[in-house]
């Protein structure tokens, strides 16, 4: 598991794309694809991660891990 770890997340009540590092709210956005950008660039920073991308309805749609993270190696066979 990432030691590190930022969500993207709907807020309806604000109608913005709310970032999240490691539990804590680090930024806002209009536009998700805006968002997404904003927390690859906060793991980045902190020395990478898992970003986890949420639907409107919070479900995840999908994640991604920001370099140096921990993804496994591949392994072949």
């Amino acid at each position: 598991m990432a030691a590190n770890s930022a969500h993207v997340v709907w807020v309806s009540s604000s109608s913005w794309w709310k970032v999240t590092l490691n539990g804590i709210a680090r930024d806002h956005k209009p536009v998700k694809a805006e968002a997404i950008a904003s927390g690859r660039r906060l793991l980045k920073s902190v020395g990478g991660g898992e970003l986890v991308i949420h639907n409107m309805d919070g479900s995840i749609a999908e994640k991604d891990t920001i370099a140096p993270g921990n993804d496994p190696s591949r392994i072949p066979g």
